[in-house]
């Protein structure tokens, strides 16, 4: 269980960071409010000052226009006289008014009162006044006159006393304001050295809780790259934040993933098997299609020799018994001659048919290119095709899969086949191979129609054949094996036809692929030896026997790996002779094993023979390290194996 956490690592962070930015907010808009407020009465006071001047100098206005009127009316008496004096009092009492709305203090309201009384008394004054005037009372009009000039000074000295006053309080809240500009600016000062402490925490903090941890979650990522997937180092991280929990469950992460990883290795490695399966049988298959094409063919190959063997052999048989003994060793010599060529031509057949395990060996591809056009020469030649075949004798060998090649080599000599008829009667296919630097290049070319779409030849299951005469998986096939021998196939519309070329890189055979068989000394006789053959072909036991009788060896003949069995576990044979595929529970490996377990001194002489060339060329039978003949064989083939190889 994981310790409990004494606090979240993320959320003190953003707490103080909260915390200090609340504080910052708050004694901003503080120091902020205050010089606001500061600005606003100086602001209001400004406005008054300038009410006061508007005041001041519109009763100064009004005293001088009562003046002139006074004067005007002494000199030309005017009945409207005191409408006059009414009107200029109503017209400078507006800004008395306007002053006396404003948020004045007692004193200054108590000072605009007495001047409002003071102008009304002048103007009283200045009615009595004009009046004397015209009644001639001068005595009166003087007296009248020192108590209007008494009240104009008092009005004036009224109006210096409300500017006095009004001047102080500008003083004063200018002073205020500089004092506010001074608070605000060591405020902002003070906010932006907190502001700096606070980074500079916060640096410290994130130093401490998050750079720190990060480093130790980069090691482990880099760990995890380094393909150390066990987790131990997880125990490394200390502290109960996130930073270490996330370490820890990158620990976990990795150990998951190595055990996914293993997980995931075996399926694609269990994919990768049924894959190659699947292209193997996907290989033979279609082998087995090619096959269908080349039947015809084979069936030539193999009819006319065994014609020629039966009609030479019922020759001979009469000549014998008409004891005509002319001509019958040429008769025999075709019989030799035609049951090799039905020999090679199951061979071919064999060798491409059979399904075998890829495995790369020292191979010349100028004859794989012959054994391959030997299976297709007969329907060339019956379809008036003409192949041209034009073959470097410079090529080297090279390191190949020579089935895979000849699958290869057929499919493209069968598109061109096909390609030709489709197109016309007759036709040519060209076949050369050239040695460039360090490449290898094979080409067909063919005169038939040419290729409708060059660039989606070898795309799987593409085909331009009508359906049932192509799978689209052949040229497919072509391109997969030529890349896996690291080479390139490319394919072209030329003039006449359709051209195919591939490059393969040269190597060279390795030692292991290339081994000299070793030199055995040839016995100086073999007579007197006693051998087992093991068949189950009556035929091929008895034309054994002969040919070992020949050699002076007596021969033990037997049909089965349990009768094999019975004898020499009471005799000693010097030579075991023993077919691969035989009748009964027991064939020839099995037989072979059996004696390496119970008679391992006749294991030193035993040679297989087979008709199933891709029996004698498996990894079991390389597993036995015994020679072996291939069936059919001649008299000399199986004296040499006979006296090189299984005596020695």
């Amino acid at each position: 269980m994981a310790p409990k956490k004494k606090g979240s690592l993320f959320r003190q962070l953003i707490l103080m960071l909260a915390l200090c930015l609340l504080g910052l907010i708050g004694a901003y808009g503080l120091v902020t409010f205050q010089f606001n407020e500061s600005s606003h009465n100086l602001q209001r006071e400004l406005e008054r000052h300038k009410a006061t001047v508007v005041l001041s100098h519109s009763l100064s206005q009004m005293v001088a226009e009562e003046r002139w009127l006074i004067l005007q009316q002494s000199q030309y008496p005017k009945p409207n006289f005191a409408q006059a004096l009414r009107d200029i009092s109503l017209a400078y009492d507006s800004p008395q008014l306007a002053f006396l709305k404003l948020n004045i203090s007692l004193d200054e309201r108590k000072i605009v009162e007495d001047i409002r009384i003071m102008e009304r008394q002048l103007m009283v004054k200045a009615l009595h006044l004009t009046h004397f005037i015209q009644t001639g009372n001068k005595e009166k009009a003087d007296r009248i006159f020192a108590e209007y000039q008494t009240l104009e000074n008092n009005l004036r000295t009224g109006l210096d006393q409300l500017n006095s006053l009004q001047s102080q309080k500008l003083e004063h809240l200018a002073q205020a304001q500089i004092r506010s500009s001074h608070t605000w600016l060591i405020s902002m000062l003070s906010l932006g050295l907190a502001g700096i402490l606070v980074l500079v925490g916060v640096g410290f903090f994130l130093q401490i809780g998050f750079i720190r941890p990060l480093k130790g979650v980069m090691e482990a990522v880099n760990r995890i790259q380094q393909g150390d997937f066990s987790g131990a180092w997880a125990t490394d991280s200390a502290g109960q934040h996130e930073m270490a929990e996330l370490r820890t469950g990158i620990a976990y992460m990795a150990k998951s993933l190595s055990d996914l990883y293993g997980d995931l290795e075996r399926q694609v490695n269990v994919r990768t098997e049924e894959l190659n399966r699947a292209q193997s049988q996907l290989l033979q298959a279609e082998k087995m299609s090619a096959m269908g094409q080349m039947v015809s063919g084979v069936a030539h190959e193999v009819n006319n020799p065994l014609t020629v063997i039966m009609g030479c052999a019922e020759l001979a048989k009469l000549k014998i018994q008409e004891h005509q003994l002319d001509g019958i060793l040429p008769m025999l010599d075709d019989i030799l001659d035609q049951a090799e060529r039905c020999k090679h031509t199951v061979s071919g057949l064999l060798k491409f048919s059979r399904k075998s395990a890829p495995a790369l060996t020292a191979c010349d591809l100028n004859q794989l290119i012959q054994d391959v056009v030997r299976l297709r020469l007969y329907e060339m030649t019956t379809t008036q095709i003409h192949l041209n075949l034009d073959l470097d004798p410079t090529v080297p060998s090279l390191t190949l899969d020579g089935h895979r090649i000849q699958q290869v080599i057929l499919n493209l000599i069968n598109n061109a086949i096909d390609a030709i008829r489709g197109h016309a009667e007759s036709g040519e296919i060209f076949i050369t191979t050239r040695m460039e630097e360090n490449t290898i290049k094979l080409t067909i070319q063919d005169t038939g129609g040419g290729i409708r779409h060059p660039d989606r030849v070898f795309e799987p299951f593409f085909t331009t054949k009508e359906p049932g005469k192509g799978t689209g998986l052949g040229l497919s096939l072509c391109e997969q094996i030529v890349r896996e021998h690291g080479g390139l196939i490319r394919a072209k519309n030329v003039n006449k036809g359709a051209r195919f070329e591939v490059s393969l890189p040269r190597h060279q055979p390795t030692p292991t692929e290339v081994q000299a068989k070793p030199i055995r000394p040839v016995p100086a006789t073999v007579k007197g030896l006693n051998a087992l053959v093991v068949d189950d072909e009556t035929s091929i036991l008895e034309i054994q026997s002969v040919f070992l009788k020949r050699l002076g060896i007596s021969a033990t003949l037997v049909e089965s790996v349990e009768k094999a069995i019975e004898f020499v576990e009471k005799q000693n044979p010097d030579l075991i002779i023993c077919d691969i595929h035989l009748k009964g529970q027991m064939d020839g490996f099995g037989f072979f094993h059996w004696l390496e377990t119970h008679r391992p001194e006749l294991v030193r002489h035993f040679i297989f023979i087979s008709g199933d060339l891709v029996a004698l060329r498996s990894t079991k039978m390389e597993s036995t390290h015994c020679p072996y003949l291939q069936k059919p064989f001649t008299f000399q083939q199986f004296k040499q194996c006979i006296l090189e190889e299984a005596l020695a």
